[in-house]
């Protein structure tokens, strides 16, 4: 019998066996459930490498900073020794504010950079956060040198080159917050990449976004690392080395120590196909705008919600420099306070920030939630805290109440930046995060160098009242910027942050993030 050839009536021959759809359609799962198993891979590394990466860098920033504060018990015999007057010492903190404002700019902008010259060499084989470690290792390098300086050059001329590679490229602290919010987009990126089929693959939608309480926790262990290492550094200072020379000595040994937990941070970025995107985005940005003006260009920098973070932040900046000016010379009158019962103090003060960052902000901010509200009326009770905390601080005659006073401020003052640090993570893509930050550090260095003598210049129409109530009024400034702007200019970033980026990843995902921030700033 002879098949049919009919083309509209397909052969026996050519129909396929039932078998090969039954055996396609099982071979589907084992693929989707491979697909799934590979981003729970990515995701378990990101957050490995964040609880790496905080660890060091914590150690890291807590080594750099106690080899400052290690020779704070010994600074003003330094000073005086050395007959480095008041006018002396006045234009030592004002160049130092205006080499901040410089630096912090700069390494900022620079950390955002993974493919130049600078990330080729200090990290040639970590790609991806490579502008990051580079600055980190230049702001070690730069405290060694100083503290070299500070040791063979027994002059003036040596207190300033001592002060001035430090105050320039020393930027660690900002640099680490923004490879911090790196580690968490790396997270984020993770958990809501797509497999082939175009369903998600480690993170599940219905899971509510928890980006912020993590932030902050991170943050605040960071914060709270620079708290016990002003804490420890005086006391270093004052028992184990007796002189300024060895301080000089022991904090070139910490600021080496700090190096070398630098070279254990692992890599932002665990999937090679995200940094080749983002490095390919980062060139063609660079070829549209050249030069030193295209390189410190941030535009993040110039939307409405940095403005008013900055705003925020230079009235608080403000706020403490007058407060600084006045505030010495009222401990020494009220209770006769000499160096040890500043070292005391200091110590005090770096102990309840520890806490404030480490333990406090966290569980605030983990109680908060997602809750804009909650998060505004925290944020206020803080700005409330610090200008009556002041005020009270002032008056009182007992060194007790003045103990549990700062206490409460030092508190209020640990949270309010663990949420606005936590907070700005969330305006900016990650290719401009350290040049956000840079410039939010810029400003508050400005606001240094303003300060003392907008403070001079109140006290000489009231001594006590006129700058204590300046400080007062600028808190109450701040409040009413929270309580309109806050949830507008902030929370709602974070939202909308937060829907784009499911389905998205890699370098997409950044732009997607800058087009989204762009979007609700023309809205606003």
């Amino acid at each position: 019998m002879c098949l049919t050839t009919d083309p509209q009536k397909p052969s026996m021959a050519s129909s396929p066996p039932p078998s090969v759809t039954a055996t396609n359609k099982d071979t589907d799962e084992p693929s989707k459930t491979k697909d799934k198993n590979i981003n729970d891979t990515a995701t378990s590394k990101a957050i490995e490498n964040l609880r790496l990466g905080t660890l060091y860098g914590s150690i890291s920033i807590g080594l750099l900073i106690s080899s400052f504060a290690i020779t704070m018990p010994h600074a003003q015999s330094r000073r005086d020794e050395l007959q480095c007057d008041s006018l002396c010492f006045g234009s030592m903190t004002s160049t130092r504010s205006a080499l901040n404002l410089i630096g912090s700019a700069l390494m900022g902008r620079l950390s955002d950079s993974d493919t130049s010259i600078l990330a080729r060499i200090f990290s040639p084989t970590t790609r991806a956060g490579g502008g990051r470690v580079a600055c980190l290792y230049i702001g070690a390098m730069a405290t060694v040198v100083g503290s070299v300086i500070g040791t063979y050059n027994n002059s003036i001329a040596g207190l300033w080159m001592q002060m001035i590679p430090t105050a320039l490229l020393q930027q660690n602290f900002s640099v680490l917050k923004a490879m911090l919010a790196d580690y968490h987009e790396t997270i984020e990126m993770a958990r809501t990449s797509k497999n082939d089929d175009g369903e998600d693959g480690a993170a599940d939608k219905s899971k509510p976004s928890s980006a912020t309480p993590s932030r902050a926790g991170s943050v605040g262990k960071l914060g709270m690392t620079v708290g016990l290492a002003f804490m420890a550094g005086p006391i270093m200072g004052s028992t184990i080395a007796t002189t300024y020379s060895r301080c000089m000595q022991l904090a070139t040994v910490l600021a080496i120590l700090s190096a070398v937990f630098i070279s254990w941070l692992p890599p932002t970025t665990t999937t090679n196909k995200i940094i080749e995107k983002e490095e390919k985005s980062a060139s063609e940005k660079s070829n549209k705008k050249g030069g030193l003006l295209g390189f410190l260009n941030v535009k993040a920098a110039r939307t409405p919600s940095a403005m008013y973070l900055m705003v925020i932040r230079v009235s608080m900046a403000l706020s403490f420099h007058i407060f600084n000016t006045i505030w010495p010379t009222s401990l020494r009158n009220r209770f006769q306070f000499g160096p040890s019962d500043h070292g005391k103090f200091m110590s005090f003060i770096g102990l309840s920030y520890a806490l404030s960052q480490g333990v406090v902000a966290k569980s605030v901010v983990s109680y908060t939630g997602n809750s804009p509200s909650a998060r505004v009326r925290i944020v206020s009770c803080c700005c409330i805290i610090l200008g009556l905390g002041r005020y009270v601080a002032f008056q009182t005659q007992s060194l007790f109440c003045v103990y549990v006073t700062f206490g409460f401020i030092i508190t209020a003052l640990g949270v309010i930046n663990t949420i606005l640090t936590a907070d700005t993570s969330g305006i900016a893509p990650s290719n401009e995060m350290g040049g956000l930050y840079g410039a939010l550090e810029a400003v508050e260095s400005a606001a240094g160098m303003i300060g003392p003598i907008v403070g001079g210049s109140l006290a000489y129409i009231d001594p006590v009242n006129a700058p204590l109530l300046a400080v007062v009024g600028l808190y109450l400034v701040i409040f009413a910027l929270v309580q309109w702007g806050y949830e507008k200019f902030l929370l709602r970033k974070l939202n909308n942050i937060d829907i784009v980026k499911n389905g998205v990843s890699g370098a997409e995902h950044s732009d997607k993030k800058a087009s989204t921030i762009e979007k609700a700033e023309k809205q606003n």
